[in-house]
């Protein structure tokens, strides 16, 4: 309920009546109150010791979230009751609470929704808590990004102050023209007393909850939206309960893994009717482990961009909306795909009742489906033995296993488990349970898997089917434990889904659920238009996976997961095979972390070894507890391989290729996928440097590689690299590229790699508030013994204006840049001619990601030495129809890319359509400023000027011998102090201050390097931006993994200087903000 009032009608004034006609004044009356929050409340019919997901006694480590016994002699005692502050709404002049009706139960800690449209005032009204629950809180900031402020935003200071805040909803703010879902939703939030501008003290503590825009018109006098006929909302966060009670005591019981701020699903169910249109909103706060893969079961719906999900990933301040049609009777499982999270109660039950009218509307959609064709397969889980490294050597680098390669893959690796007695690690052989095709019923001949479908490695069999036809697949479970088959994206019912959970379906329902050894059953999955491509998905295929769900976690581990193609019905595929007939090559790879130690052959691979088989109990348990020894069994692999091991990919030169990406296991499994250094035409019709997967997600790309011969294909996240996330591919060179274009060289750029000192807060202060650094930002800014500080050597790409390297190209001066390499902007087709100068120590280039390169190779230039390289400007590397008017391609050293890129060699170019640039500023067109934009934890210590840096700046450093530099990369501490988490470089908002008027647009390029802990949301608080024309349009934020790069345009709304943040809470503590003003 808000309070409505809408502004009168001059009808003199017509063109002003007509845009203010249905503008309205929409009050919200918000009141911060204390209250006990459990996040497993217990009932008569759901006991705490029972998880309400499985209706199975939790095992001992969920009973830690839940505070059930036994509790195993803990020296605390665990809980899921905890103090919050919580958002609740009344009515005018707080005279009586809202009660919230029974459409709005799931959104349980969350408060209430806030609606407004286009042209609307929206007016808070917020109270403060009272005094009793106000202890070190004050003054509390409220905070609702992407709208427009009208007039001054007063704090809350003092126990219940009521203050007013007014808000513009802008045309900025709302979805874009072309958006396939016309509304979008911000998390609106309060930060505390010294906390970060993230709010995450606030959020940890409860506040925190969902504001919705819509286009003008499309609400009520009453508030609430005309069109959609209803809506739900869903924020993922690992609430870390340590931070909100400020403990400071960093117990893993005390982060709960919750949905709405409830855990096992005793969220109240998700409520949908059959065939009732349903907006679901969702987002995710928190940390770095706050990596979220929301999937609902059994449902499919289409995003803002037109893409066909039923998964989509979540970053900390990032939010997304789904539009569902319901088709699909029952009661379905929600959850977070990240097997950490799943594992500790990130789950919640969705119900989708059937229509309210008419016996044929209440039948189901499976048994009404008719399809015009059934693809048969035969499937049998099958206990294998795998070798991720049969070559028995780094094939990527062309010599034998390193010392730090051999914990993954050398059987008599040595584990110390104490009194001078060592065990074996694994080593790259494991048993495995793998899905294996045959021919026919009898389960006699497998499908032979050659040429072509080599390189699937580990994966199951890929499932094809058209939009229309039926999915039949006879399974027989030949492996030693129960296992399953679960789809994404395909339609079925509960006999065939695959997935035990506590859903009310029948015993008959629940036999697909558990495929007892020696078991078979007969899966059939329905391919309804919703699973094929989506409306603005400009492609002929759609990819969705499947795996077994018997025991989600320790199934995909152990090996079962395969890919689904699902194809239109109009395509000129081959009807037998659906295999394409246009020359088009696919590729599968399926990149992730599998941990052997999560599948249920664990203790069978350890055994397998005698000298394993003699150690008593004591000296196996500490094993398994081993550092070493857990870090041997992650195995990162594409497709089952490491380190170039598996089949070698063969492409031809030009020919498109579509590439199918996913990923399954947990936080770890952050991954940006690159095809060597093609650009990548992604699903919706959008070009990039690198992809993007999370767990439990999958997407595809359209390739025409150009570079000849042996290439390579990897992972981009530092510690993935080095762990072995490679392989090769081969491009046959049967066509003359180089015929297609013009070889004259358009421009010259002259680039160096330079040595500078550089002092990351330079100011010495925070630079957005002007406080004096706490003890918190002193880890990082001031000197220590061996830890430099703020200031560190840095190797640095800066521009000069002619081949003598004499002089810089601009003022010299530092600028909001920081330690980016120049801006550069291209138009497809053009030849750049860069000349390129190393006067650093050590060899480096300069690789420019999208470009191809025509003169050389990508060697190391030796210090001193100058070298020529010519690179053309590729047609598929300019924007798309979905991106704005130039796409981003990161550029640094490729002769040793963690090292060299933690050094500073790093930097951003931007590729426009032909014509697309100014000719006398090189900017594109209608842009008047454009800025790089990296956010990057630098991690000095892995810098090849490390040595040097402590020797200059640090306060002890006479003795920093190269002992002395492991030891210390061995202290965790140390490590910290030299992770510095900056943008461009800067720390605290120490960057020259960038300044905008309001209603103006910025460019921003924003992108970042980095591993498994470097990913970043930024958002421009204060402001709006936005990333393309249709997908993400208006978000507040991006999503930026390593080795991406996003263009966001920044419309400045808000007056005042105001951060840019990245909103995960350890970067933004970190220092990675900078400032700007707006006048």
């Amino acid at each position: 309920m808000c309070v409505t009032y809408f502004f009168p009608r001059i009808v003199l004034l017509v063109t002003f009546v007509a845009s203010l006609a249905h503008a309205a004044t929409r009050v919200y009356y918000l009141s911060i109150e204390p209250t006990r929050w459990d996040y497993y409340p217990s009932t008569a019919r759901s006991p705490r010791h029972i998880d309400r997901c499985t209706a199975a006694p939790f095992d001992a480590n969920q009973r830690l979230f839940v505070g059930v016994p036994p509790l195993s002699a803990l020296p605390f005692t665990p809980t899921s009751v905890y103090h919050k502050l919580v958002f609740r709404q009344y009515t005018p002049a707080f005279t009586a609470r809202i009660t919230r009706r029974r459409h709005e139960h799931h959104l349980a800690l969350l408060g209430p929704v806030l609606r407004a449209a286009v042209g609307d005032l929206l007016v808070v009204v917020l109270r403060a808590p009272p005094r009793f629950a106000a202890s070190h809180v004050f003054p509390i900031a409220f905070h609702l990004n992407g709208l427009q402020h009208v007039g001054v935003h007063a704090l809350l200071t003092r126990p219940r102050q009521v203050i007013t805040l007014r808000f513009r909803v802008t045309a900025a703010a709302a979805a874009a023209r072309g958006a396939h879902v016309d509304s979008r939703m911000s998390l609106y939030r309060a930060t505390l007393r010294g906390s970060a501008p993230d709010g995450s003290a606030g959020v940890y503590r409860g506040l925190l909850g969902p504001a919705v825009v819509y286009r003008r018109n499309a609400l009520s006098k009453r508030g609430l939206p005309r069109a959609v006929p209803h809506e739900l909302f869903a924020v993922l966060w690992v609430g870390d309960e340590n931070v909100a009670d400020e403990q400071g005591d960093e117990r893993e019981s005390n982060l709960m893994h919750s949905v709405n701020g409830r855990v096992f699903c005793a969220l109240p169910a998700f409520e949908m009717q059959e065939g009732r249109r349903t907006r679901f909103y969702l987002g995710a706060v928190g940390n770095e482990v706050d990596v979220h893969t929301a999937h609902v079961h059994g449902l499919v719906g289409v995003t803002a961009g037109g893409e066909h999900v039923d998964s989509i990933r979540l970053l900390p301040g990032s939010t997304a909306v789904v539009e569902i049609v319901p088709d699909n009777v029952g009661v379905w499982l929600f959850h977070c795909h990240v097997n950490d999270h799943l594992h500790a109660g990130m789950q919640a039950l969705l119900s989708v009742r059937p229509a309210a009218t008419g016996v044929a509307k209440r039948a189901k959609a499976v048994s009404s489906f008719v399809p015009s064709r059934r693809r048969v397969y035969y499937v049998q889980a099958e206990d294998v033995e795998w070798d991720y490294a049969p070559l028995g050597r780094n094939r990527c680098d062309r010599k034998a296993f390193g010392d730090d390669e051999l914990i993954f893959v050398d059987d008599r690796f040595e584990i110390d488990v104490g009194n001078n007695v060592t065990a074996f690690a694994i080593g790259s052989k494991y048993i495995k349970t793998r899905f294996i095709e045959y021919t026919d019923h009898s389960f006699s001949e497998r499908v032979k898997r050659d040429g072509a479908d080599a390189h699937l490695g580990l994966m199951g069999p890929v499932l094809r089917a058209r939009v229309g036809e039926e999915i039949v697949i006879h399974f027989r479970n030949n492996a030693s434990v129960p296992v399953s088959m679960h789809p994404h994206g395909v339609l079925y019912d509960k006999a065939n889904e695959g997935a035990p959970y506590s859903d009310g379906s029948s015993r008959r329902e629940k036999r697909d659920d558990r495929i007892p050894t020696g078991g078979s059953y007969t899966y059939r999955w329905q391919v309804p238009l919703r699973a094929g491509p989506g409306p603005g998905e400009r492609q002929h295929t759609k990819l969705w996976i499947y795996h077994s769900h018997r025991n989600e976690i320790m199934d995909t581990y152990a090996g079962l997961f395969g890919a689904i193609v699902v194809v239109t019905s109009d395509t000129a595929y081959d009807e037998e095979t659906l295999l394409p007939t246009d020359g088009t090559i696919e590729v599968f790879l399926h990149m992730s972390v599998i941990n052997e130690a999560g599948s249920f052959h664990f203790e069978r691979n350890v055994l397998r070894s005698e000298r394993n088989r003699r150690l008593t109990d004591e000296q196996l348990d500490a094993l398994m507890d081993d550092e070493e020894f857990e870090e041997s069994n992650l195995m990162h692999s594409i497709n089952g391989f490491l380190y170039c091991n598996g089949p070698l990919i063969t492409l031809s030169k030009g020919q498109p290729t579509r590439f199918y990406f996913y990923s399954l296991g947990t936080e770890v499994d952050v991954h940006t996928p690159m095809i060597g250094n093609e650009p990548l035409r992604l699903d919706v019709e959008s070009s990039r440097g690198s992809g993007t997967l999370l767990a439990g997600s999958f997407s595809s790309a359209l390739v025409f590689p150009r570079r000849s011969g042996v290439n390579e294909l990897r992972c981009n996240v530092n510690d993935h690299v080095i762990a072995g996330m490679r392989a090769f591919y081969f491009v046959k060179d049967i066509l003359d590229v180089s015929d297609l274009d013009s070889d004259d060289v358009d421009m010259t750029h002259y680039i160096a790699a330079d040595e500078i000192d550089w002092d990351y807060t330079p100011l010495g202060k925070d630079g957005c508030t002007g406080a004096p650094f706490g003890e918190g930002e002193k880890v990082f800014t001031e000197p220590g013994p061996f830890t430099p500080g703020s200031r560190y050597i840095k190797a640095v790409y800066r521009e000069y204006r002619d081949s003598s390297f004499s002089r810089l190209k601009g003022n010299g001066k530092r600028s909001f840049a920081g330690v980016v390499g120049p801006l550069l902007h291209f138009e497809v087709g053009e030849v750049v001619r860069i000349v390129f100068q190393n006067n650093l120590r050590f060899g480096a280039n300069i690789n420019f990601v999208g470009l191809d390169m025509l003169n050389s190779s990508m060697s190391a230039v030796s210090p001193g030495d100058k070298v020529t390289y010519i690179f053309r400007v590729r047609r598929e590397a300019g924007p798309s129809k979905s991106d704005l008017s130039a796409v981003p391609y990161v550029y640094y050293s490729s002769v040793d890319p963690i090292a060299h890129t933690a050094a500073g060699l790093t930097g951003v170019i931007a590729v426009t359509r032909r014509g697309g640039l100014q000719k006398a500023r090189r900017l594109p067109k209608g842009t008047s400023r454009a800025y790089p934009l990296l956010l990057n934890i630098f991690r000095e210590n892995e810098s090849p000027l490390i040595r040097r840096s402590i020797r200059n700046f640090a306060l002890e450093s006479s003795n920093i011998t190269t002992t002395v530099l492991e030891e210390l990369g061995e202290d965790g501490d140390w490590l910290e102090r030299n992770a510095m988490h900056s943008i461009n470089g800067y720390l605290y908002g120490n960057n020259p201050l960038i300044r905008a008027r309001a209603q103006s647009v910025i460019r921003f390029y924003v992108f970042g390097y980095g591993s498994e802990a470097s990913m970043h949301s930024p958002v421009w608080m204060g402001q709006i931006v936005r990333r393309t024309v249709i997908r993400g349009n208006t978000a507040n934020g991006v999503q930026i993994l390593p080795f991406n790069a996003e263009t966001v345009d920044m419309k400045a709304v808000n007056k005042g200087k105001w951060p840019i943040i990245c909103m995960v809470a350890d970067h933004v503590l970190g220092g990675m903000k900078l400032c700007m003003r707006v006048t």
